[in-house]
Parts: C-alpha cells; structure tokens; sequence
C-alpha cells in the first residue's frame, strides 16, 4: 500500500459544474480543485459536468418564483436531482477503480454511504443561509431540502474539509460532526503571481515611490462593499491625498466626485491571456486590497492579493478571518465600521513603512505557505490518504 501512496491516489472528483475549462461564465473554482489534486500527484478522473435531471421544468419554477414574487425556490438540492447525482456518481466508482471520491453537497448527499467520500466546500448550508441575505428569502421546501442534504453528505462523509474556519465550526455546531473528521484547508488565488522574494522587494521599492493605490475586486458591488470602500478611501485622502481606488469585476456608476479619485477597469477575465495581463499589473500597481464585504465564505481575491504581497483590509465576517489575520497581513473591521474607521486603519499602515513591509511580506509568506492550489492539493491529499488508510 505504501508503494501506491507514494505513487498517488486515485480520485473521482465531481462536480454538476463544467468543472474542467474555466469560462467567462464561471469563476473556474471546480477546475482550480480538480488541478491542485492532480498537482499533488494524483490520477484524477473527472466525472463533469453531472446530468442535471428535469433541469428545464426545476429552472422554469425558479423563475416563476421570482417573476410572482414569491419566496425563492431553488432546485438543485431536490431529491430527484441528488439522486440522480448519485447514480451518476456510483455508476462511475463501479465502474472504475478509485481509491476515493471528492465532491460537493448536491453530488455526494444520496451516494451510498458505503463509498468513500470526501467534502470539499466553503462552508455549510447553516452558515451560508444565516450570513447571505439572498438565501434568506428562500422557501420552505428549498430549506428543507438544503438542510437535509447537508446533514445527509456531512454523516457520510469520511472527511469535510473547509476553506474556513468558519464553516468547519458550523459542520461541528450546527451538525455535530465529529471534530477529528472535520479539517480547513484554504482555496488557493486563481491565478499564479508567480512572484518570487526579490521581485517582491522591487513591488515594495516601487510602491514606497508612488501614489497609494487601494484595490477593489469584486462582482457584486454591493455585497462586497464597494460603496463602503469608495466611502472610504474619500476619508482616507483626506489624510493621504495621493490615495486612490481602482475597480475590477463590475462597472458601478459613480458620482462625478468620486470619479475623481476611482478608476474603474470593468470585468477581467482570467480565462483570457490579455485581460488576465491587465489583471496581474493591476495588482502590482496596487498598494493595498480593500474589500469590505458584507457577507463573503471566503472570497479567493484575498488569497490573489497576499501573492503579490499586499496588505489586506477586510470585514470579520464568514470566512474571511482565515485568509485576512487581523495584526498579521492586515486588518480586519466590523461589518458596521464607518468609512472614518477604515481609513484610519489603513492610514495607520500606511504611514508606519515598518508596518506596511511586514504585512506585505506576511501577506506573500502566507500565499507561498498556504494560499495556492498546490499548496491546498497536498493538504487536501493527506487528508485522503488518512482517511482512506482508516
């Protein structure tokens, strides 16, 4: 057996996703997992995207759920739909040889309990519905439906891992999971700095010459913030009149004043060589991130923004705490913080240059350490082994 450890694991990993392209459409999560696992070494059969049963009528409820203004029905944890998940899955361990499973809640609930399975996810359906606004709107049945689900994957899986903090203390609250079978492993950035220590030392020298450029990422502007860090970064030049904001992900509209000091680049896509370019130099202009989010699992922005050594500013909500160390790579405020409030602490770093070099050089340690893809596939990989081994 240890031979073939050492040789690496043979994973079913599932998603109902397209989980092996990355697309405009598609933020490219489920392809980032599937890769670090063949990273670490893996031989990784990718059964996606699942078959979505009746996915026509379930979506056609959806809308009508909306359009009559009733309380929102989603479908996708039906138990026609994680039932036919299900065969799917079972079908292709039976007709493989597979050493273990990986997947989600909806693919991994209804496979027979029998069958090793491993949980990989930002946090439980119990903590996302009390922190995101949008799902508290949901139906009965859909509740029903989320929460049996997830008290079904959480008993039979042999391993949950969590991005966060956050949703590995939500498994073992809200669901009673046993301790020793729950594990935090973060999602790495979705795109490689490839920055070494030298390079970040010239991002450091040039940042120390220019002007103090804050960095917003994010597609929904209100959830993430981005008014917050407009508010924001208006205080903060009042300190610091070089300080401006740059956005990307979203074209809100701004007021003439603010237009003054934000540049809005609009949506990059990493799938796309040139505007990925434009990302990555956006990054290394940049001085800090801000995102102030008011309800996030664990937005993976932070994790791009510690690989090209900035200094993070964000919200103690969710699982942000794991990727933001409030004193270590920057700062962590209430979600209820005013606009004065943020920029007095990011002013505080900014003008203490021993402070903003260490949590520059913090937030770049951190990313090499645990936040990329391969660092998380030989985590996650370990984990398996353990389990499987059991």
């Amino acid at each position: 057996m240890g031979d073939r450890w050492r040789s690496g694991m043979r994973i079913l990993y599932t998603s109902y996703f397209d989980s092996k392209r990355i697309s405009q459409y598609y933020s490219g999560l489920g392809y980032y997992i599937g890769r670090s696992l063949e990273m670490a070494g893996n031989s990784v059969s990718w059964l996606c995207p699942l078959e979505y049963r009746f996915r026509l009528p379930f979506k056609g409820l959806e809308w009508l759920s909306g359009r009559w203004g009733l309380r929102r029905y989603t479908a996708l944890r039906e138990s026609v739909v994680v039932r036919h998940f299900a065969n799917q899955v079972t079908l292709a361990w039976r007709t493989g040889q597979y050493d273990v499973i990986v997947g989600g809640t909806p693919e991994l609930c209804e496979v027979p309990p029998n069958l090793p399975t491993a949980l990989w996810a930002d946090g439980t359906f119990s903590s996302v519905t009390r922190l995101y606004p949008a799902f508290q709107n949901d139906c009965r049945r859909s509740k029903n439906n989320g929460e049996r689900a997830e008290r079904l994957v959480l008993a039979r899986c042999r391993a949950a891992i969590y991005s966060n903090a956050w949703g590995a203390k939500s498994a073992v609250n809200d669901y009673g999971i046993r301790r020793d079978k729950v594990f935090i492993v973060p999602y790495g950035a979705n795109f490689d700095a490839k920055l070494t220590e030298s390079d970040l030392q010239i991002l450091l020298e040039n940042r120390r010459r220019g002007p103090v450029r804050l960095l917003f990422v994010g597609v929904d502007w209100s959830r993430k913030g981005g008014e917050i860090a407009v508010s924001a970064v208006r205080e903060l030049r009042k300190q610091i009149p070089s300080a401006v904001l740059t956005v990307v992900g979203c074209n809100p509209v701004l007021p003439a004043e603010d237009r003054e000091f934000c540049e809005v680049k609009g949506v990059l896509r990493k799938s796309q060589p040139e505007e990925l370019r434009q990302l990555i130099e956006i990054y290394q202009k940049a001085s800090a991130f801000i995102l102030p989010t008011r309800a996030d699992c664990a937005p993976v922005a932070f994790a791009e923004a510690c690989g090209f050594g900035l200094p993070c500013f964000g919200t103690s909500v969710g699982g942000v705490a794991t990727l933001v160390r409030d004193g270590y790579n920057g700062c962590l405020l209430p979600v209820e913080a005013r606009a004065s409030v943020w920029a007095d602490a990011m002013a505080n770093v900014f003008e203490k240059p021993e402070v903003y070099n260490r949590y520059s050089e913090c937030a770049y340690n951190l990313w090499r350490r645990e936040l990329n893809w391969e660092a998380a596939g030989a985590r996650v990989t370990e984990v398996l082994r353990s389990m499987v081994s059991q």
